[in-house]
C-alpha cells in the first residue's frame, strides 16, 4: 500500500478477502470476457466447470507480523492460475506477460496495492502467476477507562 497515515490505515478495508476481491476486479476490468473466480469450481455443482478460458485466484499464503504497538505487517501472497484448454506454451507466456504489467498494481478506491516477487510458471497446460501483496494493519485497541477522581492527604511529621 502507498504510505498512509494512521487514520486512513484505521479507515482502510483491508484484510483477507479485500485482497483478493481487489486482484479478481483488475482481472475482470482487463479481461472482460472471461470468467473470474475466486475459489476452485466445483465439478458437481449445477453450474459445473466454467468453459475455458477462465482465471482462478487464490490466496496461498498470509503472513502477519506485529510491527510496533497495535500495527501489523501483512503480506499476501495470490495465486493466479489462467486455464485455456488446448493452450500453446506461447500463448500462456504471452498471458503471464500482460499479467505482470496488470497485477503490478492494484487499485481498491483510494488505497493502492503495489505487487511484488512476481513469478511464474506453466505446469500440464495452466499457466501459474504469483504475486505478492504488502499492506499495513492497525488494530484498534479498547479504549482504557480514565481515573475519575483522586484524593490525596499528606502529613508531614517534623
Amino acid at each position: 500500500m502507498e504510505k498512509m497515515d494512521e487514520e486512513q490505515l484505521l479507515q482502510s478495508e483491508g484484510g483477507v478477502q479485500a485482497i483478493i476481491d481487489h486482484v479478481a476486479a483488475t482481472l475482470r476490468r482487463h479481461f472482460p470476457d472471461l470468467a473470474v473466480l475466486e475459489d476452485e469450481p466445483d465439478e458437481d455443482a449445477p453450474e459445473g466447470v466454467p468453459a475455458t478460458p477462465y482465471f482462478l485466484v487464490l490466496l496461498d499464503k498470509v503472513t502477519h507480523t506485529q510491527e510496533l504497538g497495535h500495527r501489523y505487517f501483512r503480506q499476501h501472497n495470490v495465486l493466479l492460475q489462467y486455464v485455456k484448454s488446448e493452450a500453446k506454451n506461447r500463448d500462456l507466456h504471452q498471458m503471464a506477460e500482460k499479467l505482470y504489467d496488470y497485477m503490478e498494481t492494484i487499485s481498491a478506491g483510494a488505497d493502492q496495492y503495489k505487487g511484488s516477487s512476481m513469478e511464474h510458471e506453466v505446469k500440464e497446460g495452466v499457466l501459474h502467476f504469483s504475486v505478492e501483496y504488502s499492506s499495513y494493519v492497525v488494530r484498534q485497541r479498547e479504549p482504557v477507562p480514565k481515573m475519575q477522581q483522586i484524593e490525596q492527604e499528606g502529613y508531614v511529621h517534623g
